[in-house]
């Protein structure tokens, strides 16, 4: 539950130190004084969007502190602890801070949060019933969003949503990938016409450049020999011939030896250069004895190197970049088959999510269901207690139309008759304005029951009631505050007078600014509080005892209804 609020520099809130308890607390105080700050201050410190200019004027910044003790709420322990922000004690302590230029920063337990985060925790901590719900309620997602609370399927809800989400996702993709494919048909059936041409050449990497190299030896074979056997004579021929020449600067060389240190050098340089010669000497012999003409191969060579030569023309590159064109080919053609690959995947991917979806919407609709069975069955008792004793409520869950709608098979409508002889209708077109006020509380209150958030806030939610009727409001919010901690505002003595404690807001005004002033109130203060609440601004002794009066009631109806 929420334990504490700090707030500093919040609109006109200077500072604000307030503890809090358990049970239902009433937020009361003249028209006009701003009693739905503090709901504000909680609701932006859990963050909510400020509108306006929230800093006090005059101050760099706003301060909003919460403090909670979540040793009873598991599944806040458990994000706490997803999030690596748990600390012993249980406490949970989130902080605001905004500025003048509209910046915001947040914390949980010290540790910024981003304000995504943040609302996911508000979410396990807090629900804010506010003073407008009445006139949401006639909206069909509004309608929807608290059945599925008051089921217990906003998990499940999520899920059917995120499902239909992500088919619509992948029918998009769909299409637009088929119309790809449809489109790019023609050319692969062309770019496969063009493969199969280039695969009937049976093409390997440099095959060009190796046949050209081939071509030219064959051409010039009868040169090549006819060098070749020259070069050789020159080398080891008649004399004189090198190898000769060699052998005699040998033999010269070694006589110098004895007598000159620098031919030692010398002869190395002599062997050296007769061992290049005779390796020179073997590769040209080899080469020579391999030299012939070959009519027939020279003709088979320039027989393909005309057909590489064709395909090049016709294809507008050299012949050398064939076989890579023929590898492009390959893979635009397997781009082309990996486009249909693609679409299979999709369209079993988009089967799975169908599946996924139908399964969940199904058990949605089951829960759905239950839900409308009971919720129906409770509100009828809660609008006899409500003077509302001869209205007739039920919840028509209406079949859409629409494939896989996000927000599941159907839709409810919430229909009532406000008389015997009226006949149900949608509650939109029916319920006056007292009506739709009590008609949205007894709901809301049904679904706070059901809810499993701790802490309740209701916000003006008796505006225009008024009569008996606000007692029974106030005792409704009282026994609800048993199992949860409730905070109302409300503008009625009977709904404060029923609270467990009380809470007022004052505007105090100087000649330079006004300010405004929350505190709790203790018991005397209470029934004065109460007191100007009936009587206005002459406050009188009998005013004062209808005031003790009230508050004792709902006292006694404790004691009375305890075991």
């Amino acid at each position: 539950m929420l334990t504490h609020i700090d707030v500093r520099d919040l609109v006109a809130i200077q500072s604000l130190q307030l503890p809090l308890a358990s049970g239902t607390t009433a937020i009361t105080g003249e028209t006009g004084t701003g009693k739905s700050i503090l709901i504000d201050a909680i609701g932006l410190a859990l963050g909510g969007r400020a509108s306006g200019h929230p800093v006090r004027p005059g101050a760099d910044r706003a301060d909003i502190t919460l403090t909670f003790d979540v040793a009873h709420l598991p599944a806040a322990i458990e994000w706490l602890s997803q999030q690596d922000l748990e600390q012993d004690n249980n406490e949970c302590i989130i902080r605001r801070i905004l500025t003048p230029d509209g910046r915001t920063r947040s914390y949980v337990n010290g540790t910024p949060l981003p304000l995504s985060k943040l609302r996911e925790l508000a979410e396990k901590l807090i629900h804010i019933h506010g003073q407008h719900a009445q006139h949401s309620l006639v909206q069909p997602k509004a309608q929807l969003q608290l059945l599925d609370s008051y089921a217990g399927s906003l998990l499940l809800a999520e899920k059917v949503s995120v499902c239909a989400l992500a088919f619509r996702t992948l029918q998009t993709e769909i299409r637009a990938l088929t119309a790809e494919i449809e489109k790019e048909r023609a050319q692969a059936e062309f770019l496969q016409f063009q493969l199969s041409e280039l695969q009937t050449l049976h093409l390997t990497c440099d095959e060009f450049q190796t046949l050209d190299q081939l071509q030219r030896q064959l051409g010039h074979a009868d040169t090549t020999l006819s060098k070749l056997n020259e070069s050789l004579e020159l080398l080891n021929g008649q004399d004189p011939c090198i190898s000769s020449l060699l052998r005699q600067l040998t033999r010269l060389n070694s006589s110098l030896q004895p007598i000159c240190p620098e031919a030692t050098l010398w002869q190395q340089t002599l062997l050296n250069i007769t061992v290049q010669l005779n390796d020179l000497e073997e590769s040209q012999r080899h080469t020579a004895e391999k030299s012939h003409q070959d009519p027939e191969k020279l003709a088979a060579v320039e027989k393909r190197l005309s057909l590489l030569f064709d395909m090049a023309r016709k294809h507008r590159i050299q012949p050398e970049q064939l076989f890579a064109f023929q590898q492009q080919l390959a893979t635009r053609l397997q781009e082309h088959l990996h486009g249909d690959i693609r679409l299979a995947a999709l369209i079993a991917e988009a089967d799975q999510i169908k599946k996924q979806y139908l399964d969940a919407a199904t058990a949605l609709s089951a829960k759905r269901q239950i839900a409308v069975n009971k919720l129906c069955g409770e509100l009828r008792t809660m609008f006899r207690q409500l003077a509302l004793s001869h209205a007739n409520f039920s919840i028509i869950l209406e079949p859409t139309t629409d494939t896989l709608p996000a927000a599941g098979l159907e839709q409810p409508v919430f229909y009532i008759s406000t008389s015997p002889d009226q006949p149900p209708q949608p509650l939109a077109s029916v319920a006056s304005g007292g009506e739709l006020s009590r008609i949205s509380l007894a709901i809301h209150i049904a679904s706070a029951r059901e809810h499993a958030t701790p802490t309740l806030i209701f916000d003006e939610v008796d505006t225009g009631i008024g009569g008996g009727t606000t007692e029974t409001i106030g005792r409704l919010l009282r026994q609800l505050g048993d199992s949860r901690q409730v905070f109302c505002v409300t503008h009625t003595p009977q709904v404060a007078a029923q609270a467990h404690h009380h809470v007022r807001v004052q505007k105090q005004l100087t000649h330079e600014s006004a300010s405004i002033c929350i505190e709790s109130l203790t018991s005397e203060e209470r029934v004065n509080e109460i007191a100007r609440m009936l009587g206005g601004i002459e406050i009188t002794r009998k005013t004062l005892a209808h005031a003790q009066e009230m508050t004792e009631k709902a006292q006694i109806a404790d004691a009375a209804s305890a075991p």
